[in-house]
């Protein structure tokens, strides 16, 4: 049975309250019509008959109801937790909290990652105006999606990962703590793939060993020379400024690469 199987297993939902709605009723996993009577807001669960207050932010698991502000620890989600576009200004504390599929945090006013879940397999921070740093994110995920982030200038404290997808990003530096060290130094020397759309002018990953790299739509850039030899496909459409001679050598460096691979796999 494959993950994803055992995943579709579990009824998950999540019930958060709004400005809008100040209040919400769930019954066996299904919201109902707000009666009339004065709440206090937050996520009710009407059992027996009775309305029992669980917070403003509510998983729904397998006929459990969790305050996610006030989770029992190591507890595991089985499948996405989606807390995107919910205003936060920081995470719950889920830092013993597994989540066996997606954990989306987008589209929040955070300054940072502390109490990002201890485990996840996709982890997605985009579009957070306020994130300032990576600190506390998970440490380890199969795909990280940090873009459109603007505030965040370093790479220190990224998760490791197969895939990485920074689009938008232009204002990545090298780290303010080790000046004169490389901007991605802090990624892995193997991952599979890098998308790096309408980002900094240079890179500096010409020595990581990378699958598939993406740079489209950068008008900064001008040249490939940070680029490794040794990836399966880059891409760069719609860079601008990127001139054919500059491809040209790209190119030119790429079969060198790959006449010498052959000759050395030959010899042996």
């Amino acid at each position: 049975m494959t993950d994803t199987q055992q995943e579709s297993n579990h009824i998950i939902k999540l019930f958060t309250v709004s400005k809008e709605i100040p209040m919400k009723i769930i019954s066996d996993g299904q919201e109902i019509g707000v009666p009339d009577v004065k709440l206090t807001p937050g996520v009710y669960e009407f059992v027996s008959g009775s309305y029992l207050y669980r917070g403003k932010i509510c998983l729904f698991q397998d006929g459990y109801c969790y305050d996610l502000y006030n989770l029992p620890k190591n507890l595991t989600i089985y499948g996405d937790l989606d807390l995107s576009g919910l205003s936060l200004t920081q995470l719950p504390d889920l830092s013993t909290t597994t989540v066996l599929g997606k954990f989306d945090c987008s589209h929040n006013l955070i300054k940072d990652l502390r109490g990002s879940p201890l485990l996840a397999k996709t982890f997605d921070c985009s579009v957070n105006l306020e994130l300032t740093s990576f600190d506390g994110a998970t440490n380890t995920v199969r795909e990280f999606i940090a873009s459109v982030c603007p505030r965040v200038v370093s790479l220190e404290h990224i998760p490791y990962a197969k895939v990485y997808t920074l689009n938008g990003n232009p204002q990545l530096q090298h780290s303010p703590k080790y000046p004169g060290s490389k901007l991605f130094e802090c990624l892995p020397d193997e991952f599979d793939t890098l998308n790096i759309q309408d980002g900094p002018a240079k890179i500096d990953i010409k020595d990581k060993k990378i699958n598939i790299i993406d740079v489209s739509y950068n008008y900064r850039r001008t040249s490939l020379d940070d680029i490794p030899e040794s990836a399966d496909q880059v891409v760069y459409n719609n860079c601008a400024n990127l001139t054919d001679k500059a491809i040209s050598e790209y190119n030119r460096r790429r079969r060198t690469f790959l006449e010498l691979q052959r000759q050395t796999s030959l010899e042996f």
